[in-house]
């Protein structure tokens, strides 16, 4: 896919969202979309990883601490081109959203948690992928959820209720897709990533409802949707979803 380069650019926040309805089976593989951006610049100088938005200056590694900033970077290979790609997890600000149509919003400082997958030039990266898997505390780790033999990146997030996110991204066919990025409501659901007791990967999704007898704002889950990995997608076991 094209990469486009890094320098005073606007890069997108989010892939689409999974619109996954009930009664839906299988969710079918998603391309990065184009649903709200915001200006930032990723560069590389030295050993540092440099973002820079809004005339704040966040670097990686280093001693500050931090609410907003670069949280966590690694290398490796994902496309299997033997050059390992930066995989960087970041808590950036947000002062506007631009939809398809044009139409823009602007914010009151607002913050998001996002995951960038770059390649690497020789001072320049240029970002190949990018997932938003919830608003706080973003984080991710690898998995070959496939068995392709290339690592498949699983994006960790959370929302104000602290409810935990996922959206799983993965090479093929010469672009970056979603292996899981399933809806359900930013902030209505609790995704968490298991293997199963038979080792076949499993996602469960919990919806949250309030608490009787309890504040409004404390919430319980009894209800769970499981969905299994079949070989090439999820699968909501029989009678879910």
């Amino acid at each position: 896919m094209k990469y486009m380069k890094i320098i005073l650019f606007i890069v997108m926040i989010s892939m689409t969202r999974g619109e996954v309805a009930r009664g839906a089976m299988a969710q079918k593989k998603e391309e990065v979309g184009d649903f709200k951006r915001a200006k930032f610049i990723v560069k590389k100088v030295g050993e540092k990883i440099i973002i820079e938005q809004k005339g704040n200056i966040y670097e990686y590694p280093t001693s500050k601490k931090e609410y907003a900033g670069i949280k966590k970077v690694e290398r490796k290979d994902l496309n299997g081109d033997g050059i390992p790609e930066y995989i960087i997890a970041a808590q950036l600000q947000e002062t506007e959203i631009s939809y398809p149509n044009g139409k823009k919003t602007e914010l009151p400082m607002s913050i998001y948690g996002t995951i960038l997958i770059c390649e690497a030039g020789e001072d320049e990266l240029f970002i190949a992928g990018q997932m938003s898997p919830g608003k706080l505390w973003p984080a991710f780790k690898f998995i070959d959820l496939d068995n392709d033999g290339l690592e498949d990146v699983l994006g960790i997030g959370y929302t104000y209720g602290h409810w935990q996110q996922i959206q799983i991204c993965s090479w093929q066919n010469g672009r970056y897709v979603y292996l899981w990025n399933k809806g359900g409501g930013q902030y209505a659901t609790e995704h968490t990533y298991s293997v199963n007791k038979d080792g076949i990967p499993q996602i469960k999704i919990g919806y949250p409802t309030p608490a009787k007898g309890k504040k409004k704002q404390d919430y319980v889950i009894d209800e769970w949707v499981i969905w299994v990995w079949d070989g090439s997608q999820f699968v909501a076991e029989e009678g879910e979803e």
